[in-house]
């Protein structure tokens, strides 16, 4: 890790100052490979290539859709920035190297500027999961009591970034309802932490966590019973593949996730959870009720999640597309 500047105290500074610092770092690397992400660095793509160097773009997002739901630019100009973003965006990816995305739509919409594309998904780590287990009561646990015997309410989990999209409203709903706790660790986002502030005070039955670590992730996997994903179909959301999905797999966790298209054959194939309408609370409710009042069943579809990520949803096997690019551009 080659550090380029401080972390920049604003968004214009990131843009503005810390590109430039990374612009100069980059060519007193001067590498074989450059790789960027970030959607402020399209003009750093530019400049590298001029300058003759490989360079791939990496967008895990489509962008364009996404900037029209960001809360901190103005709403009469998110239209405006959303299709400068594209032109540019354009304009400088179909003259680099290489394009890779996350999801096979975002791939193809780069693929139609002319660029090669490769689609490697985030998939979790697999040793970071190592030979993970649920809570150390086993069976005990599964039948809803704990280590001594006593009844417990089950426990429902949210880890990532928190906000209205991503359905926040919906998982206080549930315990208004359902008899569980409800654990959210992450990052609200900007704007929308007074709302969640006031959720927070009157469901007692949420607990936040707040940011987390990997190891704090685990450990809240450990202690529940299953997970949601329950975002709104936004078509920033409706065209991913959240790397949360897979971590929830890879923890053992049945999931109670969104009825998106693009995640219906995981969910068919593996039989890893419950897809529903994010947006039809009884609809929820249901879902819920089932998968924690069915503890064999919602048992056997973690245990399938995990097997899924241990087999074909990993990190491990992904990198080698990753890797296979970079040798085919050096070579």
């Amino acid at each position: 890790i080659v550090p380029a500047s401080g972390k920049p105290v604003s968004k214009r500074e990131r843009a503005t100052k810390t590109v430039k610092a990374l612009y100069k770092k980059a060519l007193e690397i001067d590498a074989d490979v450059y790789q960027l992400h970030d959607p402020e660095l399209i003009p750093l793509c530019r400049k590298l290539k001029k300058k003759g160097y490989r360079v791939i773009f990496d967008s895990h997002e489509d962008m364009p859709a996404q900037i029209k739901i960001k809360t901190w630019i103005p709403v009469l100009l998110r239209q405006i920035v959303s299709f400068s973003y594209y032109i540019l965006e354009k304009q400088v990816t179909k003259k680099l190297d290489y394009v890779f995305s996350v999801t096979e739509p975002i791939t193809g919409r780069f693929a139609s500027y002319g660029v090669k594309t490769e689609t490697i998904h985030n998939y979790p780590l697999l040793s970071e999961f190592g030979t993970f287990q649920k809570a150390e009561a086993g069976e005990s646990e599964a039948d809803g009591k704990d280590r001594e015997g006593r009844k417990t309410p089950p426990v429902l989990c949210f880890t990532g970034n928190i906000s209205i999209t991503r359905g926040m409203r919906q998982m206080f709903r549930i315990v208004e309802t359902v008899d569980a706790r409800l654990i959210i660790a992450g990052k609200i986002f900007i704007n929308e932490d007074v709302e969640f502030d006031k959720l927070l005070k009157t469901h007692p039955d949420v607990e936040f966590r707040g940011p987390y670590t990997r190891k704090d992730m685990l450990g809240i996997y450990r202690e529940s019973d299953a997970a949601l994903l329950l975002l709104l179909p936004t078509k920033n959301h409706v065209q991913s593949l959240p790397n949360k999905l897979f971590e929830y797999m890879a923890g053992g966790l049945p999931i109670i996730a969104s009825d998106f298209t693009i995640w219906r054959p995981i969910f068919e194939k593996h039989q890893c959870g419950i897809q529903v309408d994010p947006a039809n609370e009884q609809a929820v409710t249901d879902a819920v009720t089932y998968m924690l009042s069915n503890t064999r069943e919602a048992r056997r579809m973690g245990e399938n999640g995990r097997k899924a990520v241990e087999e074909e949803y990993n990190w491990e096997q992904e990198s080698r597309k990753l890797l296979s690019v970079y040798q085919q551009l050096t070579q």
